[in-house]
C-alpha cells in the first residue's frame, strides 16, 4: 500500500510532469480507461502474481527508462545498470496485487490524475521493485531523467532513505523542465546549465561536458543534396508528412521518414518497417525537414542542412501555446512556411546558425573527462 509520504511524492511527481508538457490533446483522452481495464483483467485472471520480481539495487548504479537513456548510459564503463525498458510481459512480472490496488485507490482519491494512470502504475511498480530501505543509505545512483512521473517519484523515494541521486542529462533541455533537485548534476552544455539556472539556484554541483548522444555521429561533407529526411515526433501528422514526401519524390528527391521510437500509432506501425534509427537516417540524409523537435540539433551537429517548418507537421488533435525553445534562443534563424518548403529544399536554404552548435552540445573534445567525472562521483 502507498504510505502518506508515498502519496505526497506521487502528487509532487505528477505536478512536475504536468509542468513539462508542451503538447496536449485538444479532446479529452480516455486511453487511461483501457489501461485501467487491461490491468484489472490481468488481476482478475490472476496473471499478476501476489509476489513480484525484485531488483537488487547496488551502489554505483545508473537507471534508465528508455532506449535513448540506455544508449547514453552505455558510454559509462564499470557501472551497474538497471534497465526498465522491458516488455509488457516483464512489466507484469514486476507488478503485484498490492501495486494495482494502491494505484486504483490513489486515482480514486485523486480523480484528476486518472489520465496519468499508466504513468502512476509504472512509477509505483519500478520503485517498489527496488525494495528501497535503510541498507541503501550510502548508495549513489544516477538517473537520466528529471521530470517524468517515474523518475521524480523514484528520486524522492531514494532521497528519503538517504541515497545520493545524480542526474545525467538525456535530452535537450527546455524552459519547462523543473528546477534541479539532485545531489550531483551532469549536463551536456552551457546552454542546458543556463536554462536550468533560470528556474532558480541549484544546491548541487553542476558539471558541464558534452552531449553523449552525439559521439557516434560523424560530420557530413556531402556534395549531393538529393536525399531528404523528414523527422516526426509522436504528435506530428504522418499523413501530412507522407503528402510532403510524395511532392518531393515527384521532383526527383529520395525521401525517408524518421519516426519517433515511442510512436505507437497505427500509421506509424505501417511505416516502421522502412524506418531506421535516427543515427542511421542522419548518416543517409543530405537535408532534414523537421518541426518542433530537438533532433534538429543532431542534424546540425553532423553538418546537415535543416529546413525548420514550425508547426506545419503538428497533428490537429494536439495544441501548443509555447514557442519552440531552439527558435526562441536563436539556434533556428529562419522558419519556412507551407508554401516555402519545396523552394527552400530546392534552393539550398538553411534554418540553422551553425556557429551556435557548441553552445547546445558542449565541447565534443571533453567526452573522456566528462565520463571520468561521472564515474568518479558514482564510486564516491
Amino acid at each position: 500500500m502507498l504510505s502518506t509520504q508515498d502519496r505526497e511524492f506521487l502528487r509532487i511527481a505528477l505536478e512536475l510532469h504536468e509542468q513539462t508538457i508542451i503538447y496536449e490533446k485538444i479532446k479529452v483522452d480516455y486511453g487511461y480507461r483501457f489501461s485501467k481495464a487491461f490491468f484489472t483483467i490481468l488481476f482478475l485472471l490472476k496473471k499478476i502474481s501476489p509476489d513480484r520480481k525484485s531488483v537488487e539495487l547496488k551502489s554505483n548504479t545508473a537507471i534508465c527508462f528508455t532506449q535513448n537513456q540506455r544508449n547514453i548510459i552505455s558510454n559509462l564503463s564499470k557501472v551497474n545498470i538497471i534497465d526498465f525498458t522491458f516488455s509488457l510481459r516483464d512489466f507484469v512480472k514486476f507488478s503485484n496485487y498490492q501495486n494495482l490496488i494502491a494505484v486504483f485507490r490513489f486515482t480514486r482519491e485523486f480523480p484528476e490524475y486518472n489520465k496519468r494512470y499508466l504513468k502512476i502504475l509504472k512509477a509505483v511498480v519500478y520503485s517498489e521493485a527496488l525494495c528501497l530501505g535503510g541498507e541503501h543509505s550510502n548508495h549513489r545512483i544516477l538517473l537520466c531523467n528529471d521530470h517524468t512521473v517515474e523518475a521524480v517519484y523514484m528520486r524522492l523515494k531514494m532521497q528519503a532513505v538517504g541515497i545520493k541521486v545524480g542526474y545525467l542529462q538525456h535530452a535537450n533541455v527546455t524552459g519547462k523542465f523543473p528546477k534541479l533537485a539532485f545531489d550531483k548534476v551532469f549536463l551536456f552544455s552551457e546552454r542546458a546549465k543556463q536554462t536550468y539556472l533560470k528556474k532558480g539556484p541549484v544546491r548541487a554541483d553542476i558539471v558541464v561536458g558534452t552531449d553523449l548522444r552525439h559521439n557516434n555521429l560523424k560530420s557530413s561533407n556531402k556534395l549531393k543534396t538529393n536525399k531528404v529526411l523528414i523527422i516526426l515526433t509522436k504528435v506530428d501528422s504522418i499523413r501530412v508528412a507522407t503528402n510532403l514526401e510524395s511532392k518531393l519524390k515527384s521532383l526527383g528527391y529520395a525521401v525517408s521518414i524518421s519516426l519517433h521510437p515511442a510512436d505507437r500509432r497505427l500509421l506509424a506501425k505501417k511505416l516502421r518497417f522502412r524506418s531506421k534509427s535516427l543515427l542511421e537516417n542522419l548518416a543517409w540524409a543530405d537535408i532534414v525537414i523537421a518541426g518542433r523537435t530537438t533532433a534538429i540539433v543532431e542534424a546540425a551537429t553532423v553538418g546537415l542542412r535543416v529546413i525548420y517548418i514550425g508547426n506545419y507537421l503538428l497533428d490537429k488533435k494536439f495544441q501548443t501555446d509555447k514557442e519552440f525553445d531552439l527558435k526562441a534562443t536563436g539556434f533556428i534563424k529562419q522558419e519556412f512556411y507551407s508554401n516555402e518548403i519545396i523552394a527552400a529544399v530546392h534552393e539550398g536554404r538553411n534554418s540553422i546558425d551553425f556557429n551556435e552548435i557548441d553552445y547546445y552540445v558542449g565541447d565534443r573534445k571533453s567526452k573522456d573527462d566528462f565520463l571520468s567525472n561521472i564515474q568518479e562521483w558514482l564510486v564516491g
